[in-house]
This record gives structure tokens, sequence and C-alpha cells, in this order.
């Protein structure tokens, strides 16, 4: 994927309030659907917490897709990602 054709927007730009990842395509009119992601990370003796961090991760992406900005983004796709050691635990929102 060329990531040229998309603005990135990051938590760190807004103190940690803010999606882990945020892609908004440069030129809506091709297509292109905007993406939203929060990461979560668990070490390999916490795997017992996945849906934990999984509903954490839910319930944040679901507090920034309130955020007025974001509201306004069509074609929006929101996902959770929960690393476990090796392994990635993707969910779509």
């Amino acid at each position: 994927m060329n990531l040229n054709i998309f603005r990135l927007k990051s938590e760190m730009e807004v103190q940690r309030k803010y999606p882990d990842i945020l892609l908004i395509p440069k030129d809506r009119e091709k297509g292109y659907n905007a993406v939203m992601i929060e990461f979560k990370y668990l070490k390999k003796n916490e795997e017992n917490k996945l849906q934990e961090k999984q509903e954490e991760a839910k319930n944040q992406i679901k507090e920034y897709a309130e955020f007025e900005e974001i509201k306004e983004i069509p074609n929006l796709h929101k996902y959770t990602v929960v690393a476990v050691n090796d392994k990635l635990y993707v969910e779509e929102v």
C-alpha cells in the first residue's frame, strides 16, 4: 500500500487523547477509505487478559470516534490490534 495517498495523524499530536493511528485519504474522490487503529500490547504470560485488553481498545476507539474532527470523516474503518508476544489479534469495530 502506498501510504503517500494518506494524511497520517497520531496520538502524539494531541497529548495522548487521540487514536494511535488515523489515516485520512488525501483525495477522497478516488474511493480510498479512512482507517483508525488503536494498538494494545500484552506480555506472553498475560494472554489470559486478551478479551479485557480488546474491550479497552474498543472503548477507546469508540470514544475517539465521537470527537467532532473524527465524526466528520466519511467511510471511516475502525480497528483494534492487540499484540501478544508474536501474535496479533485484529478486530473491526
